[in-house]
């Protein structure tokens, strides 16, 4: 898939909704150190500027066009079906009243995460905008919501900010699978149940995560996303719980 194709392409979650996503390198201006305490323990005036772009663009695109936008790291997304499925729980939780945040952009982290709360949710998937890798900026950008106004939103963001370096979204590398799954406390049993190990070669006796590199690409990957599905199924029903009593 080329940049153009990437950058044209929204991808439906359900008939009231679709996302567009991107992976973006932005190069910044030289630091300039302003006197301590003026933006926190920093000081750095391309955090705080940086910052106030991104809850700028929340602000406008819920207002102008009634979607939503969020930054998070790169090297978190298995495939489009598990963006599908965060979204899609992001969806069901405001519309069963379950969501324990006022912001379908917030609770977008939540369901990334399997957390409940959202300042854990940020330190696990936050842009690091203390520690710009060689000038540049790098971070994944989403836009959901009704499909033609994501759209419209998109194209809003792009004339914006045409001159940021845009590419494909990089998926989580098949070698760093386990690493990613042991992070969101999935054990290695429990992503074997997640595959049909009957017509697969795998040592019963095998208990870490290398056996992965037995496994077809696509069937690690379906399996990974059925892994965290389950742990958003269970986030879910939790917060369900706790606004609505027991599901009956």
């Amino acid at each position: 898939m080329t940049n153009d194709d990437q950058q044209q392409k929204l991808t439906l979650v359900s008939e009231k909704t679709s996302f567009w996503v991107s992976e973006v390198k932005r190069a910044l201006p030289p630091r300039k150190k302003l006197p301590d305490g003026a933006l926190g323990s920093s000081g750095n005036q391309n955090v705080g500027s940086t910052f106030d772009n991104f809850l700028t663009l929340q602000n406008h695109f819920a207002e102008q066009y009634g979607v939503s936008y969020q930054v998070f790291r790169p090297g978190l997304i298995l495939s489009f079906d598990h963006l599908r499925m965060v979204l899609r729980h992001v969806e069901n939780a405001f519309l069963k009243g379950t969501n324990i945040t006022n912001s379908c952009s917030f609770e977008f982290l939540l369901y990334l995460t399997q957390v409940r709360q959202i300042q854990r949710a940020i330190s696990r998937v936050g842009v690091d905008l203390e520690d710009p890798k060689g000038g540049f900026l790098h971070y994944c950008e989403i836009i959901f919501g009704d499909p033609d106004q994501v759209e419209n939103a998109r194209t809003y963001l792009l004339n914006l900010t045409n001159s940021y370096i845009r590419n494909d979204l990089n998926f989580v590398p098949l070698e760093e699978i386990g690493k990613y799954m042991q992070s969101s406390q999935i054990t290695p049993l429990q992503l074997r149940n997640c595959l049909n190990t009957d017509d697969l070669d795998i040592s019963s006796e095998d208990n870490g995560f290398e056996f992965l590199s037995s496994i077809p690409e696509a069937l690690v990957r379906n399996a990974a996303v059925d892994c965290l599905t389950g742990k958003m199924v269970s986030l879910f029903l939790e917060n369900y719980r706790k606004t609505k009593g027991e599901p009956k």
